[in-house]
């Protein structure tokens, strides 16, 4: 079942069933529609500029990541030096997935290094693992994991 992430910064006062409003926001595909930030960057010239970024200070500091997505690629870059293990973490956990699920159902993009504290992965277009795993179980239920993982 979908998880919401807990807000660091205040209290919160549920009044909903929060899992269930994302489940169905997700499954009718209209994330975009209700996030709550967006980067717009204008100009003439966004050739090398990053159609989407994204970074987060509200996390733990080991996971202080900017994410950088282009036409082509993503670019995942520590912010602060107690970032740089989760880096280096992101790809081993890709050698472990690579070694561990089926190539036919799941493109993992092969991350390549860029610098000590940077990723890049070639940009994959699709639906992304999340996606996938939330829509066949919600269709199918929850034996479809079990039968293919």
């Amino acid at each position: 079942m979908l998880q919401v992430a807990p807000n660091y910064d205040r209290p919160r006062l549920v009044t909903m069933d929060e899992t269930l409003v994302y489940e169905n926001i997700i499954k009718n595909r209209m994330y975009e529609d209700t996030a709550n930030s967006f980067l717009v960057i204008c100009g003439e010239d966004t050739q090398d500029k990053p159609i989407f970024s994204s970074a987060s200070r509200e996390r733990k500091r080991k996971y202080w990541v900017k994410t950088d997505i282009y036409k082509d690629c993503v670019i995942k870059l520590a912010l602060v030096h107690d970032a740089v293990e989760h880096i280096e973490r992101l790809k081993a956990n890709h050698e472990y997935l690579q070694s561990t699920l089926r190539n036919d159902i799941i493109n993992c993009p092969v991350p390549k290094k860029l610098t000590e504290n940077s990723l890049a992965f070639e940009f994959a277009a699709g639906e992304s693992l999340a996606e996938q795993l939330l829509e066949k179980t919600i269709r199918r239920g929850q034996g479809w994991l079990s039968e293919h993982y």
